[in-house]
């Protein structure tokens, strides 16, 4: 039995290295084949391609608050032509200084200090005429007095500001009874807020008043009191003898 065990371990031996020499000899051919596969495949190269750039879209901001154009380049003195009789020079704004605030539909008075620089008196009669701009329903008034050549006079226009936000200006000359301008021309010029201006107000209608209709009132019927119940005899139990 021994000898058997030991015959079969030589031979089992044996064929383990004749199977290790044939994979020796195939190794080379193999690694060969496998090498000129490698050296035969196209070499592929990636290709990088660029992103687009997004370029962000300008957004306006709008800051600030929009001021209001003058409706009128305002002057303080345009000297007119002037005869040797009548003319005028603008001496001060004695009231409504420029770009006062006035509210929509508001009176307001404004005076202006003149001097009589031509040679003739300024009688009673004479007052001052509208020029130009908005005339913001001018009233004007008479001198009332007399105001001879070399003094000054106060001269007043009484105003009213217009409904509508903006800047408003009136120019404004003397003249005379038969309604001929002369001399300086003066202005006022006023500022209506847009936070002023008053809203229309909206008067809200009178909401429909529905009637309530008549509610039928249902008077119940009596109610049947229950009886109570009769009394119901018992049946008496019967019991049959049946003989034995």
């Amino acid at each position: 039995m021994p000898v058997l065990s030991l015959a079969t371990l030589v031979l089992a031996s044996c064929g383990a290295s004749a199977k290790a020499a044939s994979i020796n000899q195939l190794a080379p051919e193999v690694n060969t084949a496998v090498a000129a596969t490698l050296t035969a495949m196209p070499t592929i190269t990636p290709t990088l391609t660029s992103t687009p750039t997004l370029t962000p879209t300008p957004t306006a901001t709008l800051t600030g608050t929009p001021t209001p154009t003058p409706t009128a380049a305002p002057y303080s003195s345009y000297p007119l032509p002037q005869s040797a009789c009548d003319a005028s020079a603008f001496i001060a704004d004695v009231t409504i200084p420029d770009y006062s605030e006035v509210a929509p539909g508001e009176t307001f008075r404004k005076t202006w200090l003149l001097e009589n620089t031509g040679a003739c008196a300024w009688d009673q009669t004479y007052r001052m005429g509208f020029a130009g701009g908005y005339d913001m329903a001018g009233a004007p008034k008479k001198i009332g007095q007399t105001i001879e050549s070399g003094q000054e006079a106060y001269l007043t226009v009484d105003f009213t500001a217009p409904d509508t936000a903006g800047i408003y200006t009136s120019y404004w000359q003397l003249g005379t009874k038969q309604g001929a301008l002369f001399g300086t021309t003066v202005y006022v010029t006023i500022d209506v807020p847009y936070d002023l201006v008053v809203a229309p107000t909206v008067t809200s209608l009178p909401t429909n008043t529905v009637a309530p209709t008549a509610t039928a009132t249902l008077t119940p019927t009596a109610t049947p009191t229950p009886q109570p119940p009769t009394n119901t005899p018992t049946p008496t139990p019967t019991h049959d003898h049946h003989e034995h």
